[in-house]
């Protein structure tokens, strides 16, 4: 499984899919701004930062 299809199956755990908002063909423009944490090469968690999001807050 490449990084980019673990990132998507991590997020779809946590949202659910009729309102996620990075579908899997889409996240290649935000992989530059995801923070990454694994343990023995499994995600145990992420962080996305975009504009977008931090305007909401």
């Amino acid at each position: 499984m490449g990084d980019e299809e673990e990132l998507f199956k991590f997020f779809s755990e946590f949202f659910d899919a009729n309102y996620l908002f990075i579908y899997n063909k889409e996240l290649n423009k935000y992989i530059d701004n995801i923070l990454v944490y694994k343990e023995n090469h499994k995600i145990k968690d992420a962080l996305l930062y975009t504009h977008f999001l931090n305007q909401l807050f």
